[in-house]
């Protein structure tokens, strides 16, 4: 049972890091849910003035929680800013490996949880997969469209992402995770 499951989720994760491949290079949905700017170098002038306003990376939100009132968030603008103000030196091989780990490693947990079901066919094993991860989305990508005005377009491709990625894996768990 321990290799059926860990069998499973070496390929499940494999299947979900190669349509996250095919999801963000191939398909134009993603890019297409991030609005372009009319003016990218007058944005740029405008971001590195705000790099003496962030002196570390992390989530900003503008105008400041203990600055917030209703009238003020109603004249706007608002913002949810994910900063870090020297850059980033991207070193992709490093973030593939670990997005693969990581898949994996859910692969495995959602594995475990599906050998602990009993009397379901193929299909009910890929459907209990799926609905894990669509409770997963919803409890994780509907509060920041709530909260934060995250767009309903990329919330929904994102969910929508999710739903295709681990209804792939979730064929392979299933086949692999039976009792």
């Amino acid at each position: 049972m321990a290799k059926k499951l860990l069998l499973g989720s070496l390929l499940a994760g494999l299947v979900l890091f190669a349509w996250g491949a095919v999801s963000w290079m191939v398909l134009p949905w993603h890019n297409a849910t991030f609005e372009t700017l009319d003016d990218p170098q007058a944005v740029e002038t405008a971001a590195n003035g705000l790099k003496s306003f962030f002196k570390k990376p992390g989530i900003y939100l503008f105008p400041s929680p203990t600055e917030t009132t209703k009238e003020r968030l109603e004249e706007g603008p608002f913002a949810f800013i994910s900063i870090v103000p020297e850059g980033i030196n991207r070193n992709i091989a490093v973030e593939m490996v670990s997005t693969l780990a990581n898949n994996i490693i859910a692969a495995l947990l959602i594995g475990l949880l599906l050998l602990k079901t009993s009397g379901l066919n193929y299909w009910q094993r890929v459907g209990f997969v799926v609905g894990i991860v669509l409770v997963a989305s919803l409890l994780c990508h509907i509060p920041y469209w709530n909260w934060w005005k995250f767009s309903v377009g990329y919330t929904a491709v994102t969910i929508a992402d999710l739903l295709i990625a681990w209804f792939l894996g979730g064929l392979v768990l299933a086949k692999c995770c039976q009792r």
